[in-house]
C-alpha cells in the first residue's frame, strides 16, 4: 500500500479562477460568492495589517482529517453520488467539490440545474394527509465508470488530500486523477505504477486497466504492458 499526501492547498483560493456569474454559468464576469478580485483584494488588505500585531497559523493536518470525516456523515454532506449498477451512495460536499475540482463544479452546477427544472416540472399531487415526509437533502448524481473502491479513495483526497493507493486501485485512480483535474495526484499514480511494473505487478495492472479501458490513461497502460508481456513471451 502506497500513502500519498497532496501538497495542494486545501480550499486555497489563490488557486481557485472558477467565477460565477448570477445566471449560474461559467463565465470571465462574476457576480457570484467566487469573485477572484474579491478574493485578491481582501488578502491584499490583510497583507497592510501591522506585521506585529498579526500571527499566521496553519493545521492543514487537523482540517484534513475532519474533511475526511465529514464524507463518512450523510447529514453533514450535501451530494450523494450513486456508484455503480448498484448505485451505493457515496457522500461529499458541493463547496469543496466544486472549488477542488472544475469536474466536479461542472458536473453538480449541471444536477442542480435538472433537479431543479424536474421540481418545476412536476405538479404536487393533493394533499390527502397531514402527515409530513423528510425528502432528502443530498443532490443525488451517479456515477458509473468507477468502481465503489476506487471512487470513495477520489473522494477522500478530493476532502482531506490524502489517499491510501493500492496496486489493485492505482490504475482507478489514476483514470479519476486525469478526469478530476488533479495533477499532482495523476503524477504520484503513474510513479507507482512504474515501480508496479519494475517489481513484476503487471498482471494485478493488466487486470486493473481492463476494468478502466473506457479511459485514456487506462487504454494507455494496457497498450503498454500488453506489448512487453508479448514481447517477453515470444523471446
Amino acid at each position: 500500500m502506497e500513502r500519498y499526501d497532496s501538497r495542494a492547498g486545501l480550499l486555497d483560493f489563490d488557486q481557485m479562477d472558477i467565477w460565477v456569474s448570477s445566471d449560474g454559468s461559467s463565465g470571465n464576469e462574476s457576480t457570484g460568492v467566487f469573485d477572484a478580485e474579491s478574493v485578491r483584494s481582501l488578502k491584499s488588505n490583510e497583507r497592510s495589517t501591522d506585521e506585529s500585531e498579526m500571527t499566521n497559523f496553519k493545521s492543514m493536518h487537523a482540517l484534513g482529517h475532519s474533511m475526511s470525516y465529514i464524507t463518512h456523515v450523510p447529514e453533514l454532506c450535501d451530494v450523494k453520488f450513486l456508484v455503480g449498477d448498484d448505485e451505493i451512495p457515496v457522500y461529499g460536499v458541493k463547496a469543496v467539490l466544486g472549488t477542488r475540482s472544475r469536474y466536479f463544479y461542472s458536473l453538480i452546477l449541471k444536477h442542480m440545474k435538472n433537479a431543479e427544472e424536474n421540481r418545476t416540472s412536476k405538479r404536487l399531487p393533493p394533499r390527502k394527509s397531514k402527515k409530513c415526509y423528510r425528502k432528502s437533502n443530498h443532490l443525488e448524481i451517479p456515477i458509473r465508470s468507477y468502481d465503489i473502491d476506487v471512487f470513495r479513495r477520489l473522494i477522500q483526497f478530493v476532502h482531506s488530500g490524502t489517499v491510501n493507493i493500492t496496486m489493485k486501485t492505482v490504475v482507478g485512480v489514476l483514470c479519476g486523477a486525469v478526469q478530476f483535474g488533479f495533477k499532482d495526484l495523476e503524477t504520484a499514480c503513474q510513479e507507482m505504477v512504474q515501480r508496479g511494473i519494475s517489481r513484476g505487478r503487471t498482471k494485478i495492472l493488466i487486470n486493473s486497466a481492463r476494468e478502466y479501458s473506457q479511459h485514456k490513461s487506462a487504454l494507455e497502460i494496457l497498450s503498454k504492458l500488453c506489448g512487453e508481456a508479448y514481447v517477453t513471451s515470444n523471446r
